[in-house]
């Protein structure tokens, strides 16, 4: 649940990544909604995750880093 995070609007970096070791799950993250009320944020490492869909992204004007090593996304399209 990413909903707490919605408060933090002067966080410019956030990593939320699963661990690197081969049999460990992807991480569960849920929808992206509450990270587009981040407009501040810079830099954003969603790694190892199931996470699929970024549309919720278009929002942040001011990432310029996006590391989506190892998660299904295929559209990320601004």
């Amino acid at each position: 649940d990413l909903a707490p995070l919605a408060c933090l609007p002067r966080l410019r970096t956030l990593s939320l990544i699963s661990g690197e070791i081969e049999f460990i799950q992807a991480l569960k993250i849920g929808p992206l909604a509450p990270l587009s009320r981040l407009r501040l944020l810079e830099r954003l490492a969603l790694e190892e995750t199931d996470l699929a869909d970024v549309q919720a992204l278009r929002q942040l004007t001011a990432l310029r880093t996006l590391s989506l090593h190892h998660s299904p996304v295929r559209d990320v399209q601004p």
